[in-house]
Parts: structure tokens; C-alpha cells; sequence
């Protein structure tokens, strides 16, 4: 049989041998085996062996060859050697293998010597080398009809074979109540608002996830509520977003649209406090969230304003020849592949290095960044995310780009645990520390921390823009919400942080939003402490009681108005020193030198007394590191008196706690008094919670002979 000819484009050499085994992708995958220490290297097996003459090479690619072209470009560390390097020894050689792997099984992997790139591997569904090479090319005009019925048809495809999301989320029945209201799509140049009242025909409807961005003058109001469910909407003045989401619900053969600016009456606070409570159900009882990620405002649209992407590189693909497909009988045919790099490592260092953030997945959204958009993503069945450059459907099962071409799992959003939608009798009689129940933990707080890195328009929606979710967790934990932590596990959720790196945007809210101690008071990413609770841990202060009041009785996972959590721990003074500038510095590792006592003698009460010792069991001056990372930057220089309440004992060594300062300022004990007692009026000293800490000491252990006393956080 006739070999394919060769292109001018690639020299001889790699011709008869890269080329002609298709780059490995079709022998045994790549396995990084073991790290074999004399060579410092890993030893692989699997995929396409050889090697190349460095000089050789260099030559060839600056002769044109694009596969020379291509390894010199990708690994430069490997072939710009000295000239008198190359002078010396001209039959100088580097090893290569490549394939796919294990790891990255659609795309192909590349290791020169000691440096290892992944790269994505794509072909359009029309070329010879559609029938071995897997992926394709990303969608780029997703407003097209034939992208329309190709994303319809995956919708369709979930629906009827995607098992675990009928399992979470079964279809609508008789039974479901539609949302109060919803956008009649089905007349072309005029939409209509339409009065569900509750009604229980399940009727399927789409639902909208988008960033409003601009003001909707348009919206529904209490005085065009009437005339909205009377005579419509005129198509041609409703922003483009919400056209375009109007265009999407059509062609999937669906009738109604839910939407928040015409779905609820926005200029009337008892009809959003009532919406705003059924919201997990709107998404989460929807056919389909379509997520308009690529618009930053509603006034942008998400359908055509899509760039094309153009692969970094075209390679040609001699297709094999096999006699069990009939169309590449006779003369070999050669295709086209398209290569994409999404990063390398270098084995020496086992540095990670990314060629600039993938295009096309979901970090680079603008729904991915607001803090609205994070429930209504993790409350729907499945989304259609309208990307910067492709489609993808969204669902419990996977994520997949419309089109077959390939995505990386690791860019996608986090999902809900399955128990949280459906918590069966096993999860619900397991004690807080079982492995179910620590799995769910684990998951609220890795959302928590996603959802405050977003940003909020209106800084008081921070609770009422996690209510769905928050009511959720509440189902499957059994237990009651206190302001973003819940009573079983007070203590643990205590240990939030704010995220490292992020002081310049984390600010405590300008009024009273949420108590002290819950996350919910700052602006800005937190994380949590949480994954280093291990069996070996101890409390060291016990939770007495903890109350909030909410600003709305049917709203029980929205706003509240105040809240107190009454400790019994221990108090240790973290002495400061001001400056001559009056400024109160951090002391970010610091060493205290302690006064002696006897163990177990009991301690005056620290909050008593300004001469209080920090730990009275410690003589050495150097035995005690204390860390106090300020919730809050702009406090770290201005706060005379902090101190130190541990919670938990790691190893015997380490504790962990948060820091307080006393609670001053109208904003604060107002927040108190919103309980229906005065500050300070139960006897305890009334506190703040300013930062996390960490305290540090082969002697810890001695804290648990520490007297407690009771104290108010606010």
C-alpha cells in the first residue's frame, strides 16, 4: 500500500517517524512509573520512544519544519544550548516520548528530556482524523441554529440517560408548584407576564442566570405588573440578554421563561421576601438554568459576542491504515490535528507552569464572579453556560462542550453532594462526626470560601444570595442556621480565616449586616481551618448558648438583625506595644515571655484585669509563638486591647482560636440589645470577634487546666 506523500512543511526524519506512529495517541497510554533517582528523572512506560539531535533539530525548524518548529518553541530550555556547546558535541541528543496518558487521557503529552507539556487534541468532525482523534474544535458561534439543536440535543441526551440526575433531581409531577410567575415566550415580537397563582400543572420552564450589570428600566413594577400580564412586553425594547435567553427558551421547544427583573415585582419588598424564599425551588425544579457567562451586563447579550479560537498549532495526521474502515482502504490519507498547550512541568523541580488560563472554561465567566450566580449554578438540574468562545452543558453528571470538544474537570464549578438533595435515613440518624455527615461539612465550607471570593451589588444581599443553598445544607446537616454556621459544629465553623493574600480586599461591612464571628461580616475570601480537624483534637471552650434574630420571620436563612454567642473558654491577653505614632503594631510571630505558676492552680480571670498573665504555666520566654491574623487590615494598627480565646488543641502542641476585642461602638451593642437584653446586662464581659490565630508550644497541653470564664460575642 502507498505511503502518503510528505509535505514540505515537515522534514523526512520525523516524517517516517513521528508522523507515521501518529505522536503515540494510538499506542498504549503514557504511566509515569517511579521516580528513578540516579537519572532524576521519572521512568515511563507506554506511547512513542525516541530521540532527536539537538543540533539537528535546530536546524530543521529554522528550515521550517513544523514539527521541529514546534519542539523548539515548546521546550526551549531543552534546545538552546550554547554554541560552544552544540561546537563539541555535534551528536548531542535528547530523549522524547509522548502519547496519551493516564492522566490526561484526550490529550497528548509531551516529555523532552526532563520537561513534560500537556496539550489539548482536536480535529474537526469532517477530517480523516475525526476517527481516532476524539476531540473537536470549540464551538465558537454558539448563536447559530445548528449549535442550538447540537446543545438541545445534549439537554435531550441528559434527560434520558444520565441516571444520577434523575436520581437528584427527578422531573417535575403533578405535584410541583410552578414559581409565581413566568414569561410566556411563545408569541414572537410581544412576551407576556404570566400569574402562575401556585398553579401544579407541571408545565416545564427555563430559568435565567445572568449579571444585570446596568439598570433595567424595564422591570416589573407594582404599576406595571397589569399591563405586563395584560397586553406583554414589546420584544424589541427588552435588553439583549434577556432576548437572547427569550431566543434560547424557543428553540429548546420550551414555553416559559423565569427571570428575577419580570418575575418579581422589584419596587415591592413583600413580593421579593416571598420570592426570594422560594428560590431554591425555581432553579432547582427548572428544565434548564441557561448561564449567560460571556455578558457582563444585561444590555450585552451572550449569543454574538463570541471570538473565534484559533489553535496555536496545525499539524498534519497520517490516519493509519486499517482494513476493518472501508474509506481509508487503498491509499493512506492524512488529516489535520490542532494543538493546544495547557501547561508544563519540570521533572527537576516539579514547578507547574499554565500557558495563560484556558479559554472557553468557566473561571474566566462573569457569572463565576458574582455571588448571586453561585446558588442558582449550584441549585440547577442542568445550565447551558454561554462561554466567551464555546457552549457547555452543566449537569450532575458531568460537564461537556457542546460539540464534543474535550474539557478539563478540573475548571469545573463545584457541585452539591447528592446527599444534600436527598438525605436518606443512614445520613440523618449519623452522629456530627461520621464520615457522611463530615463529607457535607467539607463541601459547605469549600462553597462558603467560592462564594466569598464573588462580589455582591448590594453588600447586605450576602446572606439572602446564599438562602438557597444555605436551606439545603439544612436538610442534610439537621441542623439550625445561625447567620452562616450552624449549632452542631459552632466551634469548628468558628475557624474562618481570611484567605491568604487577599488583606487589601477584606473589609469588615460598613453597618450591621451579621454578627462578628460569622463569616458573613466581612467583605472579602475566607477560608476555613477545617481540613486540618483530625481524630486527635480537642475543644478547649464550650459553646453556652447561641441566639440571632432574623429581619424577616419567613426568611429563616436571610438577613439578620443580630446575634450573640455566649462561650465558656479561656482568655489569654496578647500584649501589643503602640509606637510613637500612636499606631498598635502586629506582631505576626510572636515570641511572649511568661510569668511562672503552679499547674492547675486557678487563674484570676484575664478580662478582670490588665496585669492578667498570658499563660501563667510558661517560664521561657521563647516557649510560645502566637499568630493573629485581623479579619481585617485597616484594624490590625488600631485596637489597644485584643485577646486570645483558644478553641481547639492539636497533637498537645498546637491551638487554634480566634481573636476579640471589647465590643464598642453603637453598631455592636445595638446588635446586642436587638436580643432583647442590654450589653453586658447577663454579668459577661461583651467582645468581638477581630481576627484567627494560632498559637504555638511544645507545652500546650497545659490549657486544659486553664480556668474558663463566660463571655458575649457580638
Amino acid at each position: 500500500m502507498e505511503s502518503p506523500p510528505r509535505p514540505r512543511s515537515i522534514c523526512s526524519s520525523v516524517w517516517d517517524g513521528v508522523f507515521a506512529a501518529q505522536f503515540g495517541l494510538l499506542s498504549d497510554p503514557l504511566n509515569r512509573c517511579v521516580w528513578d533517582n540516579k537519572t532524576s528523572r521519572w521512568v515511563w512506560t507506554g506511547g512513542l520512544k525516541l530521540s532527536a539531535g539537538l543540533a539537528a533539530t535546530v536546524k530543521c525548524a529554522k528550515k521550517g519544519c513544523l514539527w521541529c518548529r514546534f519542539l523548539v518553541y515548546y521546550f526551549p530550555s531543552e534546545f538552546a544550548r550554547p554554541s560552544v556547546f552544540r561546537r563539541k558535541c555535534p551528536l548531542s541528543r535528547v530523549n522524547i516520548r509522548m502519547g496519551s496518558s493516564i492522566e490526561h487521557p484526550p490529550c497528548l503529552t509531551i516529555i523532552v528530556n526532563k520537561c513534560e507539556q500537556v496539550f489539548d487534541v482536536w480535529t474537526t468532525e469532517d477530517s480523516p482524523a475525526a476517527i481516532w482523534i476524539q476531540g473537536r474544535l470549540r464551538i465558537p458561534h454558539v448563536g447559530a441554529p445548528r449549535v442550538l439543536a447540537l446543545a438541545r440535543a445534549c439537554v435531550e441526551q441528559c434527560i434520558c440517560d444520565h441516571e444520577q440526575c434523575r436520581t437528584i433531581a427527578p422531573p417535575p409531577t403533578e405535584f410541583t408548584s410552578l414559581p409565581s410567575r413566568l414569561i410566556d415566550c411563545s408569541t414572537f415580537f410581544c412576551i407576556r407576564v404570566v400569574e402562575t397563582n401556585g398553579n401544579i400543572r407541571s408545565e416545564p420552564y427555563i430559568a435565567l442566570s445572568y449579571v444585570w450589570g446596568d439598570d433595567q428600566p424595564y422591570r416589573t413594577t407594582k404599576g406595571n405588573l397589569a399591563s405586563y400580564t395584560k397586553h406583554g412586553i414589546d420584544y424589541s425594547i427588552l435588553p439583549q440578554t434577556i432576548r437572547d435567553a427569550i431566543r434560547v427558551t424557543r428553540t429548546m421547544g420550551v414555553r416559559f421563561l423565569w427571570l428575577d427583573s419580570l418575575c418579581i415585582v422589584q419596587d415591592s419588598q413583600e413580593d421579593k421576601h416571598r420570592e426570594l424564599a422560594r428560590m431554591r425551588d425555581v432553579y432547582r425544579h427548572a428544565y434548564l438554568t441557561i448561564d449567560a457567562a460571556s455578558a457582563r451586563s444585561v444590555n450585552e447579550g451572550f449569543l454574538e459576542n463570541q471570538r473565534p479560537l484559533d489553535p496555536e498549532h496545525t499539524l498534519p495526521f497520517v490516519c493509519p491504515r486499517d482494513s476493518t474502515r472501508s474509506s481509508l482502504e487503498g491509499k493512506g490519507l492524512v488529516g489535520e490535528i490542532y494543538l493546544s498547550s495547557q501547561y508544563y512541568v519540570h521533572e527537576a523541580t516539579m514547578d507547574l507552569h499554565t500557558r495563560g488560563d484556558k479559554p472557553g472554561e468557566l473561571p474566566q465567566s462573569h457569572t463565576a464572579r458574582r455571588a448571586w450566580c453561585l446558588q442558582e449554578t449550584l441549585l440547577s438540574t442542568r445550565s447551558l453556560v454561554f462561554t466567551s468562545e464555546t457552549v457547555q452543558l452543566r449537569c450532575y453528571t458531568q460537564t461537556q462542550n457542546v460539540g464534543g470538544a474535550s474539557h478539563d474537570p478540573e475548571f469545573d464549578l463545584p457541585r452539591l453532594p447528592g446527599a444534600v438533595f436527598h438525605p436518606d435515613r443512614q445520613i440523618d440518624i449519623a452522629p456530627d462526626d461520621s464520615e457522611g455527615r463530615r463529607s457535607i461539612r467539607e463541601s459547605w465550607y469549600r462553597i462558603v470560601e467560592d462564594y466569598t471570593n464573588r462580589s455582591l451589588s448590594y453588600p447586605s444581599d450576602k446572606l439572602i444570595a446564599f438562602a438557597g443553598v444555605a436551606e439545603l445544607y439544612a436538610r442534610a446537616l439537621r441542623s439550625d442556621y445561625l447567620a452562616g454556621l450552624w449549632r452542631n459544629t459552632l466551634l469548628l465553623d468558628l475557624l474562618w480565616q481570611r484567605r491568604s493574600g487577599a488583606s487589601s480586599s477584606t473589609s469588615r461591612c460598613g453597618g450591621y449586616r451579621a454578627p462578628s464571628w460569622s463569616w458573613a461580616c466581612v467583605d472579602g475570601p475566607v477560608a476555613f481551618f477545617t481540613h486540618q480537624v483530625r481524630s486527635n483534637t480537642e475543644a478547649l471552650a464550650e459553646v453556652v448558648e447561641c441566639r440571632v434574630t432574623l429581619q424577616e420571620e419567613n426568611l429563616p436563612f436571610g438577613p439578620v438583625g443580630g446575634g450573640s454567642l455566649f462561650l465558656s473558654a479561656t482568655c489569654l491577653r496578647y500584649r501589643r506595644r503602640a509606637d510613637a505614632d500612636g499606631c498598635y503594631r502586629s506582631f505576626r510571630q510572636l515570641a511572649v515571655a511568661m510569668e511562672p505558676s503552679e499547674v492547675g492552680r486557678a487563674q484570676p480571670s484575664p478580662l478582670a484585669s490588665d496585669e492578667a498573665t498570658v499563660l501563667g504555666i510558661f517560664s521561657a520566654p521563647n516557649e510560645l509563638s502566637v499568630t493573629i491574623q485581623f479579619d481585617c487590615e485597616a484594624e490590625d494598627n488600631t485596637l489597644p486591647e485584643v485577646w486570645v480565646i483558644p478553641l481547639m488543641l492539636f497533637d498537645g502542641w498546637q491551638v487554634i482560636g480566634i481573636a476579640v476585642t471589647p465590643a464598642e461602638g453603637d453598631t455592636w451593642r445595638s446588635a446586642a440589645a436587638r436580643l432583647g437584653e442590654s450589653a453586658g446586662t447577663s454579668g459577661r464581659e461583651v467582645y468581638r470577634r477581630v481576627g484567627f490565630c494560632g498559637v504555638q508550644s511544645p507545652r500546650c497541653h497545659v490549657l486544659r487546666s486553664f480556668s474558663r470564664v463566660e463571655i458575649e460575642l457580638v
